[in-house]
């Protein structure tokens, strides 16, 4: 029986701790059979949990039923062509039929695609491979497509294609509600390609969402990110604006400024040049004086200049600047 085969191990064959092994040999136990034919209530009072293991295990009182791990589904197609491929034409013809295919296996298990994976192998031995993200999980056949050709037309064939692979990284579609007054992107990847081309267009540094940064130095901001939700623009409800309303330029102009005393006199710029008539000021202030090298100071003066309006002037380290004019 199962007790006289177990009398023949020892106890190194159980794969046990060896301060377990120690004890048990201090017993005088030196096979598995010998700690079978124990009492369970003794081995419970003096082996605590994990010698309780060993002796369900040698009796065959635990179970462990084996549980099955299923492997992860691949969503990949290759081609080898027969002839070397110079023109993306062909190419692009035997990816769109892999798209199809591969969207239609990722929706039958209820995903969605989170990236495309592309591999090309040249006819001179070379690869290249790449990672194209989406902004989210979707199976739309023609946005797919639209992604991979875009990426295509930017890319340099250095020789001809001898074989193509297309692999579909799977994700779990996105379940989110949108807010009761939100306008939210309809299409968010149109949305990603074209900032995409506009990063390309005017640079990185130079596209995203204007957010004002929390000091006194007028005209101060910062680009971030742009938000998924674009949230509605309320009324605001506080006091009315009583006076006129200061237009800045997007740059301030350049200007020099003839003084009498500390009062602007004279101005002469290529936006407006001519007398001050009248002038009110100097608005003195200062900012980042704790950061060395980001410290600032200006002084600031409305003036009006004889029959062309109001404009307000800037003054920082002896430089003059027309910031923009009243209205």
């Amino acid at each position: 029986n199962r007790i006289e085969l177990l009398d023949g191990l020892p106890l190194t064959a159980a794969e046990t701790g060896e301060d377990l092994n120690e004890r048990l040999r201090l017993w005088g136990i030196e096979t598995l059979g010998a700690f079978a034919r124990l009492q369970r209530e003794a081995v419970a009072s003096r082996l605590g949990e994990e010698g309780v293991k060993l002796w369900l295990r040698l009796t065959g009182r635990l179970r462990r039923p084996l549980k099955l791990a299923r492997l992860e589904q691949l969503f990949e197609e290759h081609h080898d062509f027969d002839y070397e491929v110079c023109d993306r034409e062909s190419l692009l013809f035997v990816l769109n039929r892999f798209i199809k295919g591969l969207s239609s296996r990722v929706e039958q298990t209820g995903r969605a695609v989170i990236a495309v994976h592309l591999l090309i192998s040249y006819a001179d031995g070379g690869c290249y491979a790449k990672r194209l993200s989406l902004p989210e999980p979707l199976l739309d056949e023609m946005v797919l497509f639209r992604l991979v050709s875009s990426h295509l037309e930017a890319l340099e064939m250095k020789a001809a294609v001898e074989a193509v692979r297309l692999r579909f990284e799977p994700s779990d579609p996105v379940a989110s509600q949108r807010q009761l007054f939100g306008a939210g992107l309809r299409n968010r990847f149109q949305f990603e390609d074209t900032m995409k081309r506009l990063r390309r267009l005017v640079g990185t540094d130079r596209v995203g969402a204007i957010r004002s940064l929390d000091s006194h130095l007028p005209g101060v901001f910062q680009l971030v990110s742009l938000p998924d939700e674009i949230e509605e623009v309320r009324e605001h409800y506080g006091p009315p604006t009583i006076g006129l309303v200061l237009r800045r330029y997007a740059t301030a102009i350049q200007a020099r400024v003839m003084l009498q005393g500390e009062r602007p006199l004279q101005i002469h710029s290529p936006r407006v040049s001519g007398i001050i008539v009248n002038a009110s000021g100097p608005w003195r202030s200062e900012g980042d004086w704790w950061h060395r090298g980001r410290e600032w100071m200006r002084s600031e003066w409305d003036v009006e200049v004889m029959k062309q309006g109001l404009f307000r002037l800037v003054e920082c380290r002896g430089e003059w600047e027309v910031e923009g004019y009243y209205e």
